[in-house]
């Protein structure tokens, strides 16, 4: 198969999981929610985001395989791989043997920080059993990396759609049953396995050039992707700072029902974010192997025309969630979630210019510049959490949700494209430009039937479902004219009549 029809293949079976994961999460959390209580599923929240944290001991490692072995790969230097992979391997198993051990520490000193008994048996045992999982699978990650270097994203989907269907099926069995939040930690371990193992099997059968063996650990090897790995690894604690403490920073200004509201309108975020982040993934590995090509010309014009296209989707998106958000969580959730809706609102609005410019995200970490992203991303991170600690003291929960937004702002939004852009010897004006006329023309358009249409829809899914879909008709055929000039109109017809056809 042709790296062009790969890397579409991939980006399609991504967008498919993604939409996958909202629509089992669209069904299953009001169940959730149902079945534990509100303030029990604020507890499960913070469980889920303490063992969230353990993805740090990573080290960066597993990033550092996709870098260096998709790298390999473009320079047709693959016998390079075993000894990236086998180093990476054995590394990740001491990191694994951690997991478990803290998970038993956490365990054990829990009853100093929860005073209620019953949330501290919830807490252990779920702590364990998760710890367990993920310590288990922890040096399988690299796998996942090898799938990556490979661009076979859609295999990678495959097998990601499977787990989702297994947890789900695992929850409701569990939850039925009268299992809570013990069945949700099960449920979430079992698939967490089930995902790598076969992930596993997958990346050894698909690239022979891979061999776990000690005989292969290299320590120059290990060096050259530490090198890389510890920023990587900075930029995960950068990223729990931007993106996972918030609810810990709630509980400090607010109760546990407070948390289930913020925590949902978190997870729609985090939805959001993994449906660009999977979707243009591929752009990772494909911008290495351009940098291994010397090839910086090919990156400036695929960044362009992704961001062109990673506008159009975040804008669309956005504004229909900003628009008609508060029906939707009315309906889906009940009037007493109205909070949720407002911290949707402070949490979205960056984001229909910040994910037009996602793509830029990939071009500093993939052609040798991932410290400056670190740096950026640690010092977004600290801001993030000032901020938020000092906002959320005057006004709340809102004031986390203004403490997040205001650092995406400056540096999603700003910094980091105008950096990317001066690594490629691109003019950052003419990308935020890009974005800004998508954006601009997106809103004109969609402001008609808001405004004739929209303003009156009640809180019924069907009537939602129509105005969505009256407002992309809409839009897309005046869009196709006005965002995409012949020669790209060719480009995107001819790639999309092969994906059609597969």
């Amino acid at each position: 198969m042709s790296t062009k029809r790969l890397l579409l293949h991939g980006s399609a079976l991504s967008a498919m999981s993604i939409f996958l994961q909202v629509a089992v999460s669209f069904f299953l959390m009001p169940f959730i929610i149902h079945s534990l209580g509100e303030r029990l599923y604020g507890v499960w929240l913070l469980i889920a985001a303490f063992v969230g944290y353990y993805g740090l001991l990573d080290l960066g490692i597993s990033a550092a395989v996709t870098r260096f072995v998709s790298r390999s790969i473009g320079a047709g230097k693959r016998e390079h791989n075993k000894y990236y992979a086998s180093s990476a391997f054995f590394i990740l198993c001491g990191a694994g043997l951690l997991i478990i051990i803290v998970s038993l520490f956490a365990a054990l000193f829990a009853k100093f920080f929860i005073n209620d008994p019953a949330d501290l048996h919830l807490f252990k045992f779920s702590v364990i059993i998760l710890g367990a999982a993920i310590g288990t699978s922890f040096p399988l990650r690299i796998f996942d990396g090898v799938l990556n270097a490979n661009l076979r994203f859609d295999l990678k989907r495959y097998i990601e759609i499977g787990e989702v269907v297994l947890r789900s099926c695992l929850i409701i069995f569990f939850l039925k049953l009268n299992y809570g939040i013990y069945g949700l930690a099960v449920a979430g371990a079992a698939a967490m396995l089930f995902d790598f193992l076969f992930k596993m099997l997958i990346a050894l059968k698909i690239d022979r050039s891979i061999v776990i063996k000690i005989s292969c650990f290299n320590y120059a090897k290990l060096k050259e992707m530490a090198e890389y790995a510890v920023f990587t690894f900075v930029a995960g604690l950068a990223q729990i700072l931007n993106n996972r403490i918030d609810l810990y920073v709630v509980i400090i200004f607010a109760n546990l029902t407070v948390v289930s509201y913020y925590g949902i309108a978190l997870s729609l975020v985090s939805y959001f974010y993994q449906f660009f982040a999977s979707t243009q993934g591929i752009l990772g590995p494909f911008f290495s192997q351009k940098e291994g090509e010397k090839n910086f010309s090919a990156i400036r014009q695929n960044l362009m025309l992704l961001t062109r296209l990673s506008s159009i989707i975040s804008s669309v998106l956005v504004l229909l969630i900003i628009l008609y958000g508060k029906q939707f969580v009315f309906r889906w959730l009940g009037e007493s979630f109205c909070s949720t809706y407002l911290f949707m609102f402070i949490l979205f609005s960056p984001l229909i210019f910040s994910y037009g410019l996602f793509p830029t995200l990939f071009v500093l970490n993939t052609t040798g510049h991932h410290r400056l992203s670190t740096i950026l991303d640690l010092l977004r991170g600290g801001m993030n959490l000032i901020l938020s600690l000092i906002l959320g003291h005057f006004f709340g929960a809102p004031g986390v949700a203004w403490g997040t937004v205001i650092p995406a702002v400056l540096f999603d939004i700003i910094l980091k494209p105008a950096y990317s852009c001066k690594v490629i010897g691109l003019s950052p004006f003419k990308l935020w430009s890009n974005v800004g006329f998508v954006v601009v023309v997106t809103t004109i358009l969609f402001a008609p039937v808001w405004f004739f249409i929209g303003r009156n829809v009640s809180n019924n899914y069907l009537e939602l479902i129509a105005i969505a879909c009256l407002h992309i008709v809409v839009f897309l055929f005046p869009a196709y004219f006005l965002f995409f000039n012949k020669t790209k109109r060719v480009w995107l017809m001819k790639h999309a009549s092969a994906m059609m056809n597969r």
